[in-house]
């Protein structure tokens, strides 16, 4: 029975924990315009506040006597209804002086801080208690986490196939605290069986974890349970940030990761794994050289298929790191202080990926960097004789040499993007390096050679780089393709706009805005108004729009990134916003917020071809959103959206706002592609008071029917897995 209610109070405390972790992600989306790095400050947050609780089970369970613990911690429960439910309100804009990361964490601390550290704090309390009570099986409670684990992985699964598909946030936010309700009263049966066991003990108030404490744990020990904890935080926010940057942003590819995450706990620390750690470990080698050289592979090349392969590796990693943690975990006594060095090392991660990295490095290089730094975990299965320790450092520095000496000599004939020189660039080195896998440190050393000439070879092989920039948003690239007559903008997979070089050509517009496309088609459509015309555009990129500019014509162009507009700027690679006719304004900031401050009726278009990742963010396509466009536009005005994807159809999201607000919906999906000109797909909502006789009876452009079976999406719901082209 006790066994029973300490198991099931463990599971529904984790369930809330990570049930509360994507829908504050969710909630918290709109602030920076929907990029990918959003979730890795909100995954610092958690971490910290992780951290922070479980110090405070530490410091509670080792200090106060247990009647005075479970009273605090009761009383601590029933105080976090005070901030509840849990609302984030995400309309504020924020200041262009403070970290985006900063001020995410200031959001976050106020709306949920208080019940998540509490809710957070309880699976090592409770694991403690659970010692204190005399059952058999408290003297090694570990078994207990991964019965937390279990808790965590069933929330996180329900988020995005239950919650999100069919409840609003405020919804989601009620839900919660009604979990949290039967939670509390949970805790307190755990509380009752705590003390009626202490006192038909009598004088004693628990059992002396001492009496089964061992010797303490060395420093050595926990900075190993630190960085073991360390590597798997820091590559499960790469994988995610890697797959969110190529796909989409939405609670789904946040939870694949993060549930991989739980369910390596929840093998590791079971009392018979199903997967052992001396098959992990044997393993891991095999995984790390071919999924690891598919960092640097874009991922709209092979599409999904890339998407399992992250996975594989995250997982594969992670079972090696945690089951070292299991491996060196102390007795039962020092059960809280082991906690709080793996939530320190997952901090560690967090303020890696999140803070440091973006400061560090212009490239997404922490990813491939920590994966190197795992392989030091493998177990030394064979070591060097005495005093040949150095050649841990000098087979990888010959590996280099090696790889480096035949891409300058393939390249000096001309084969340095061949699929020859990939063989032998990554393929023969990936071999030896697999030969070194029986030492830790020569593996690693070999890895970091392998990746860095896979990584080299893969940014290359396009073109020459001109320009790389990093910041909270992400990677821009700046390219000059192989044909030497092309600048190319690019965020992670997705291009941002091209422009030619030659002179006569530069006022071409290039990419999704070739005349001959769907955009063509729209200024030819703005022509038609006689009077002077204002265009709205919701994301820079380039600039490539601008090339439509005429004399009666004025662009303002809203830009969440400063980065992009420094770049677009910079005539040394692209002066769409520079050529000689029309105006061109940029107002730095969200699109949805920014165009808020401009006048009513004052745009005659308003284009959205703002792209986070590979997808427009969805708090741009609400019915609240379109409702405060349309209010921008002049009567009779035009509202596009460009809604190219490879993974995602929107046009049934947009079907069905445009039913609700009594609009018609048309299309194009242009296929024709060639160089200069990529395959492109547009929708256009229409007021039944429209002038744009041009796109209706145009054959291209075919009129959407209402779909009725898609719900419409508001500021509080939305589905973007429910549209995914799997």
């Amino acid at each position: 029975m006790i066994l029973l209610l300490y198991a099931v109070t463990v599971c529904v405390g984790s369930f809330l924990v990570f049930l509360l972790q994507p829908m504050v992600g969710k909630a918290i989306l709109p602030l920076y315009g929907g990029t990918p790095a959003i979730w890795n400050s909100c995954m610092l947050f958690f971490q910290a506040v992780l951290l922070a609780g479980y110090a405070y089970a530490h410091f509670a369970t080792s200090k106060l006597k247990l009647s005075r613990q479970a009273a605090i911690h009761l009383c601590l429960l029933l105080t976090a209804f005070l901030v509840l439910p849990v609302s984030i309100r995400a309309d504020a804009v924020p200041p262009s002086t403070v970290s985006p990361p900063l001020f995410l964490l200031a959001r976050l601390l106020p709306a949920v801080g208080l019940p998540f550290f509490l809710v957070a704090s309880t699976a090592p309390m409770l694991q403690k208690w659970f010692m204190a009570t005399g059952h058999p099986q408290g003297r090694d409670p570990y078994f207990l986490y991964a019965a937390s684990n279990v808790g965590s992985l069933a929330a996180l699964i329900a988020y995005p196939l239950l919650f999100e598909p069919l409840m609003a946030l405020s919804m989601q936010s009620l839900s919660w605290v009604l979990v949290y309700g039967l939670f509390l009263l949970l805790m307190g049966l755990c509380a009752w069986f705590l003390w009626r066991g202490s006192c038909d003990r009598g004088a004693g108030e628990a059992v002396e974890y001492e009496q089964i404490a061992g010797d303490p744990p060395k420093l050595r020990r926990r900075l190993y349970w630190l960085f073991a904890a360390f590597v798997p935080s820091s590559l499960m926010l790469g994988a995610t940030v890697h797959i969110t940057t190529s796909v989409a942003v939405m609670p789904l590819f946040w939870v694949l990761p993060l549930a991989l995450y739980l369910l390596t706990f929840i093998i590791t620390f079971s009392r018979k794994p199903l997967l052992r750690h001396a098959w992990m470990t044997r393993l891991m080698p095999l995984v790390v050289l071919p999924c690891g050289a598919m960092i640097f592979v874009k991922i709209n090349e092979l599409e999904w298929f890339v998407l399992p392969i992250h996975l594989l590796l995250f997982f594969v990693v992670a079972m090696v790191c945690h089951g070292e943690l299991v491996r060196t975990r102390p007795s039962g006594a020092y059960l809280t202080e082991f906690y709080f060095w793996m939530a320190a090392g997952g901090v560690l991660g967090g303020l890696f990926n999140a803070i440091v990295a973006p400061l560090a490095f212009n490239r997404v290089l922490e990813y491939p960097l920590v994966l190197v730094v795992a392989c030091l975990f493998l177990p030394e299965r064979r070591q060097w004789k005495k005093g040949f320790k150095w050649l841990d450092a000098a087979l990888p520095a010959a590996l280099l040499v090696l790889a480096g000496g035949t891409y300058l000599l393939l390249n000096g004939f001309d084969m340095g993007g061949s699929r020859l020189a990939f063989i032998l660039v990554f393929g023969v080195p990936a071999v030896l390096a697999f030969c070194l896998h029986e030492r830790p440190v020569a593996f690693a050393l070999s890895l970091l050679v392998v990746l860095g000439a896979v990584g080299y070879f893969s940014e290359f092989r396009g073109g020459r780089v001109l320009h790389v920039s990093r910041n909270f948003f992400g990677v821009k690239r700046v390219m000059v393709d192989s044909r030497g007559s092309m600048h190319t903008l690019t965020h992670g997979a997705t291009v941002h706009g091209s422009q030619f070089i030659q002179p006569e050509k530069r006022k071409e517009p290039t990419s999704y805005y070739h005349r001959s496309g769907p955009v063509g088609d729209l200024f030819i459509a703005l022509s038609e108004r006689e009077k002077e015309k204002r265009v709205a555009v919701i994301g820079l990129g380039a600039g490539a729009v601008a090339s439509y500019a005429e004399p009666d014509l004025q662009f303002t162009f809203y830009e969440i990134d400063p980065q992009v507009e420094e770049i677009a700027r910079d005539t040394r690679f692209f002066d769409y916003l520079s050529l000689p006719d029309g105006q061109c304004e940029v107002v730095i900031g969200d699109g949805r917020l920014a165009i808020e401050k401009a006048p009513a009726e004052s745009f005659d278009m308003i284009l959205l071809d703002a792209f986070s990742s590979g997808t427009i963010p969805v708090h741009l396509l609400t019915k609240e959103a379109v409702q405060s466009y349309l209010a921008k536009l002049a009567p009779g005005g035009l509202l596009a959206f460009h809604i190219s994807n490879h993974f995602v159809n929107l046009i049934p999201a947009l079907s069905a706002i445009a039913s609700e607000l009594g609009l018609r919906l048309l299309e194009r999906e242009d296929q024709y592609a060639f160089y200069g000109k990529e395959a492109a797909h547009y929708a256009v909502m229409l007021p039944s008071t429209s002038h744009f006789q041009f796109l209706e009876q145009h054959p291209v452009w075919a009129s959407v029917s209402s779909a009725e079976t898609t719900r419409v999406w508001t500021d509080e719901y939305s589905n973007l897995a429910g549209l995914m082209k799997w």
